[in-house]
């Protein structure tokens, strides 16, 4: 069976290290294994912020209807492999990344919809250390 996996970029800027490096990662995975690939951009496609009106939270899927978002979740249930490339902007994720984040939220009342999923998480910074690095990583890990 093709495994299906998928790379998100979360950085605005086109071609950009964040970019090259999901790239990376995904040629190489082809590389090594049966596998079908996509990526995607956040910046791509058309998504609105997050209201905070926890709606997810009761119907199981997000009140705002008319953006891109629905195309990002479902991608994201049918992958097998999800490869997240963010950089790092003012110690955390840049706004697009951001508003994708927000919009996930509704993953946390039911978990057993990512369940089973391999996650890959790269974090690109211009600044040395880990610090930089660890809400993108809070993020995935909760």
């Amino acid at each position: 069976m093709t495994a299906r996996v998928l790379g998100i970029s979360g950085s605005p800027r086109e071609d950009g290290n964040t970019d090259i490096a999901v790239k990376m990662a995904l040629d190489l995975i082809k590389g090594k294994a049966d596998v079908s690939t996509e990526f995607v951009r956040v910046a791509d496609f058309n998504i609105k912020h997050c209201q905070g009106c926890r709606q997810c939270m009761v119907l199981g899927h997000c009140a705002i209807t008319d953006d891109d978002y629905p195309l990002l979740r479902d991608k994201l249930l049918s992958a097998d492999v999800i490869i997240v490339g963010a950089p790092v902007y003012w110690s955390g994720p840049p706004g697009v990344m951001k508003d994708f984040i927000d919009r996930t939220h509704g993953f946390y009342l039911d978990r057993t919809r990512l369940s089973g999923k391999k996650v890959v998480l790269i974090s690109v910074a211009t600044e040395g250390g880990f610090e930089p690095h660890e809400k993108i990583l809070s993020w995935m890990a909760a």
